[in-house]
């Protein structure tokens, strides 16, 4: 027993770190279903253009990966950063009324308890 204050225990895990963490169900599944998640929650935020004749819409070509560490969302069309960035765009808000630049952030800012809620029980679900 390690030395301390009179009725004080010793504890110590049977399990390493990057056990404990992925047996709580953290890890790529988990990064990949944020991901996703904030990606649909993002969608109706992200520019759409009734008028494009051509190629898939920005909202709709996306690659979505994960690994441990983190997942991403990219948006693949060429053009994709300058809209994020809102460079000299005026966006059609004829199927997207809420499309905005910093789709993710604004998606965050108006579902964040949602989609934590979802994360959560999808961790914990998962969890052992």
């Amino acid at each position: 027993m390690a030395k301390g204050v009179a009725g004080s225990g010793y504890f110590k895990w049977n399990y390493s770190n990057s056990d404990i963490i992925r047996r709580k169900g953290f890890g790529k599944e988990l990064n990949r279903f944020f991901a996703q998640t904030l990606y649909e929650y993002s969608y109706p935020y992200v520019p759409y253009d009734p008028y494009r004749t051509e190629g898939a819409h920005l909202a709709d070509n996306v690659r979505i990966r994960a690994n441990e560490d983190h997942g991403t969302i990219t948006y693949q069309n060429k053009y994709a950063n300058k809209i994020h960035e809102g460079v000299g765009m005026n966006f059609n808000k004829q199927i997207h009324p809420l499309a905005t630049a910093h789709w993710e952030q604004a998606a965050w800012r108006q579902n964040k308890d949602r989609i934590l809620a979802e994360v959560d029980a999808y961790r914990k679900a998962r969890s052992v």
